[in-house]
C-alpha cells in the first residue's frame, strides 16, 4: 500500500468526531494531518495561514451545502467523505473544485486509493456513488414523463396488456406503443419490466 512519492500534508475540516479518519492516515507512511478545523468559520482563515497538499472535508449533506463556497476558495487538493450528497449536489462539488468522493464506510483501502488519485490530481469515486451518478443520467428526462405516459406505466404495473389499457383509455393499441417507445426512451429502458422497475425505484409511479 505504501509508494516512493514524497511526503503529502493534509487538513481536515470535520464538524462531527472524526478519530477514525485521523487514526488511517496516521497509518499511511507517506501522509501527515497537520490540523483538524472543527468550524467552518475557521476555514478561511487557516488557509490564509497554512497549505497543505490536501483537504478533506468530512461532512453531512447540510454542512456542506453551507460550507461550499469556503471550499471553493480553497487552493488545496479536495476530498469530500459524506454519505448523502445528491447527484446534483455533487456535481456542485466538482465545480467548487473537488477532486474525490467517498460515500461509503471509510476504510484503508477506499480512503488510500481516494488520496493516491487525488494527490496525483486525478478524480476518485467511490462505486456506489458512481452508480448513483450513472442511475442519475439514465433519469436526465425523468421529470418530463408526461400524466398519460405514468397512467400507463401504473396500468402495466398492475398486470394490464397493451390491448386492456387501450380499451380503458380509448385509445389505440398503436397510440399505447407509441407511448411505450418514448417512456423507454425518457428512462433508458429495453423492456416494460425494466421500465416498470426504473420507475417504481424512482417513486415515478
Amino acid at each position: 500500500m505504501h509508494s516512493h512519492q514524497p511526503h503529502c500534508t493534509i487538513t481536515l475540516y470535520s464538524p462531527r468526531p472524526a478519530e477514525n479518519i485521523v487514526t488511517l492516515i496516521k497509518a499511511f507512511e507517506e501522509y501527515t494531518i497537520l490540523d483538524v478545523i472543527p468550524r467552518k468559520e475557521m476555514i478561511l482563515n487557516y488557509f490564509k495561514k497554512a497549505s497543505p497538499d490536501i483537504f478533506i472535508i468530512n461532512t453531512n449533506r447540510i454542512d456542506f451545502s453551507e460550507a461550499k463556497h469556503l471550499i471553493g476558495e480553497v487552493s488545496a487538493l479536495k476530498l469530500v467523505i459524506s454519505e448523502d450528497l445528491s447527484p446534483e449536489e455533487l456535481f456542485n462539488a466538482f465545480r467548487f473544485g473537488v477532486l474525490g468522493y467517498i460515500n461509503e464506510r471509510i476504510n484503508p483501502v477506499n480512503l488510500f486509493n481516494a488520496l493516491s488519485n487525488i494527490r496525483n490530481e486525478e478524480l476518485y469515486i467511490s462505486k456506489s456513488a458512481l452508480k448513483m451518478l450513472i442511475d442519475s443520467f439514465k433519469l436526465t428526462d425523468q421529470s418530463t414523463l408526461t400524466i398519460r405516459e405514468k397512467e400507463i406505466l401504473q396500468l402495466l404495473k398492475t398486470g394490464k396488456t397493451y390491448s386492456m389499457i387501450a380499451n380503458d383509455l380509448f385509445l389505440s393499441g398503436n397510440t399505447i406503443r407509441s407511448y411505450m417507445q418514448r417512456i423507454y426512451y425518457k428512462l433508458n429502458a429495453n423492456s416494460k419490466a425494466e421500465a416498470i422497475e426504473i420507475a417504481t425505484n424512482n417513486k415515478i409511479i
